[in-house]
């Protein structure tokens, strides 16, 4: 299964309600391309997916809140061309697990 349908209507087993969330997260890592003007940030994985956002993991560029960025999900095990969006920097953590919600 593919990671959509992980995300809207698939297995539930690695679905987790996170406290607060309005929706339900996915335990995934997924490898993607990411880049901030055309920067491309090295070692990004999405994790923590769901239709509302993504937790994207790096520790390439420190990131700020409101920072767009281009991901593209490339092997989504699925015969499907890449898939492109502008993410927004929500927020962001630092060490053991940098990264930013988006």
């Amino acid at each position: 299964m593919g990671m959509f349908g992980k995300l809207f209507g698939g297995k539930k087993s690695k679905e987790v309600q996170l406290e607060g969330r309005d929706s339900q997260r996915v335990r995934l890592t997924i490898p993607l391309l990411a880049s901030i003007d055309g920067k491309r940030l090295a070692h990004t994985t999405a994790t923590n997916l769901s239709p509302m956002g993504l937790f994207l993991n790096t520790d390439d560029t420190p990131l700020t809140p409101d920072t767009k960025v281009d991901l593209e999900f490339t092997g989504l095990e699925q015969p499907l061309p890449p898939i492109r969006v502008i993410g927004r920097v929500a927020w962001i953590a630092s060490a053991p697990n940098p990264g930013a919600g988006m």
